[in-house]
């Protein structure tokens, strides 16, 4: 590896793995002073473990005293009351643990997390735990195991696009730190195009700590200043120990190659303060090697000791990060050498020889490139698969909306038929009636016609009487009157 691309994936797989299992949020000081309010208040069992699993997570990345406070809190509520989050609590004490380095009772509380797990599935606390465990083996040279874990957290995460991006993101670093450049660029550059599609903005800050680190590596230091200020905005937004460390920290080592020392020196410095402001050994040793390292390309040598001792110091409580343990022997043999210790100078490199042959044989090399060709190739299978049932659901709905559709149209052939049956029966009733009102309209006219005669035969017949009855009257009156004088002329 070379002397600039180390810095970036010294130490950063645990500070990135703390931002994974952490979900970090912003305005922390005002949720911490809220979350506390509630747990004050609160007399429920369910209600104080879940304010207190909170608070462990808001501490997590600013005191990790405090965050292990929270959290056997959280575990000893759970366990007497039998809490549905007990696996989550677990998986945060087994990271308690891991800061300790007390690594065995870390992997006990894994454990237990994952028996729980596996008779109430929760994909999540499961990525979580798997996460723990990878991280569980930073201090050893298994980078395979380590990548393995992150793998199954991939695959666990695959809907949750903000915790995707973070998986890869660590990934990225594991890769790093094994010096696989091309696998570190590509899951990099993943964990960058997944945050800005799923427009997170916490997300989005670590993956410009990502595109950071490869401009630095392409030796494209503009654009790496460019995105690391961006992440020093975010850093002065927040105030969050863990995000200034991991900022300041970087561009520290930008400057330091850019031969800007007193702005590199400023930079490490406020990188370690945030160290000493969240408790956290690691980020400390971390800090010490890049100001040694800053102090060696100063010729301040023996500062450059001082530094490398601090961190060994360090080293021995904290059981860091293999690949500190190998930048630290590096340079101090080289500061060792240039102050003129030459016998302590090459105790060093002999140390640095082994372990760094450990790390970067070639049988791990293959081994960790094996692991990512499996990853991608279980990847294809599942596309492939996914592909294979998508054509069959695709099959099945196209026989579904064939037969439905043909349903639908005997439907409409038989609704037709239906209509025009019915068409048909309204058109001879239509008819029908017709017929029945004519016949009617006839039967009318017939009985008004016959009324008209009978009415007129009436009038002529009363007519006719009364002037037969008037003729007869006065043929009577004539006769009579022709007899009255008849009878007088015999008289």
């Amino acid at each position: 590896m070379n002397n600039f691309g180390f810095p970036f994936f010294k130490k950063y797989t645990l500070v990135f793995f703390f931002l994974l299992l952490a979900n970090l949020g912003f305005g922390q000081t005002k949720e911490i002073d809220s979350l506390k309010t509630v747990l004050r208040k609160t007399n429920t069992d369910t209600t104080k473990i879940n304010t207190q699993v909170a608070l462990a997570k808001e501490y997590m990345s600013i005191n990790l005293d405090t965050f292990n406070l929270f959290t056997k809190m959280a575990r000893k509520l759970s366990l007497r009351s039998n809490n549905h989050k007990l696996a989550r609590i677990y998986s945060n004490s087994g990271l308690g643990y891991i800061y300790t380095s007390q690594i065995d009772s870390a992997r006990f509380y894994f454990d237990k997390a994952l028996e729980i797990l596996n008779k109430k599935e929760d994909k999540k606390v499961r990525a979580a735990v798997y996460s723990n465990y990878g991280m569980s083996y930073q201090s050893t040279d298994d980078f395979e195991k380590r990548i393995a874990y992150n793998l199954k957290v991939i695959n666990l995460l695959e809907d949750n696009p903000y915790n995707l991006s973070l998986a890869h993101y660590n990934q990225g670093i594991i890769y790093g730190q094994a010096n696989l450049t091309k696998l570190s660029k590509k899951h990099l550059k993943l964990a960058y195009a997944i945050s800005k599609k799923g427009e997170n903005q916490r997300s989005e800050g670590l993956a410009i700590m990502g595109l950071g680190h490869i401009f630095m590596e392409e030796k494209k230091l503009d654009s790496a200043e460019m995105y690391l200020r961006k992440g020093l905005m975010l850093c002065e937004e927040t105030k969050n120990p863990q995000i200034c460390h991991a900022i300041n920290d970087k561009l520290g080592l930008l400057y330091n190659e850019l031969g800007k020392y007193d702005k590199a020196n400023s930079f490490l410095l406020a990188a370690k303060d945030f160290a000493y402001i969240r408790k956290d050994d690691r980020d400390l040793a971390n800090s010490f090697v890049n100001l040694g390292y800053l102090e060696l390309k100063r010729k301040n040598f023996q500062k450059s000791i001082e530094y490398f001792k601090e961190y060994e110091r360090f080293f021995k409580t904290t059981k860091g990060s293999v690949m500190l343990d190998v930048n630290m022997y590096r340079f101090w043999s080289e500061a060792e050498a240039k102050a003129g210790n030459l016998i302590e100078s090459n105790r060093l490199a002999i140390k640095y020889a082994d372990v760094k042959d450990s790390i970067f044989s070639k049988e791990n090399r293959d081994l960790l490139a094996e692991a990512e060709l499996k990853y991608e190739s279980e990847k294809k299978d599942k596309e492939i698969a996914e592909q294979k049932l998508a054509l069959t659901e695709s099959e099945s709905k196209t026989r579904t909306m064939s037969i439905l559709i043909v349903s639908l149209l005997l439907a409409s052939i038989l609704l037709w038929f239906l209509f025009q049956q019915r068409q048909k029966r309204i058109q001879q009733q239509l008819v029908t009636i017709q017929r029945e009102q004519e016949v009617r309209t006839l039967e009318s006219l017939m009985e008004g016609e016959e009324k008209e005669r009978f009415r007129i035969a009436k009038e002529l017949h009363d007519g006719v009487n009364g002037d037969l009855s008037a003729i007869k009257f006065k043929l009577s009156s004539l006769l009579e009157m022709n007899n009255s004088v008849i009878k007088d002329d015999h008289d």
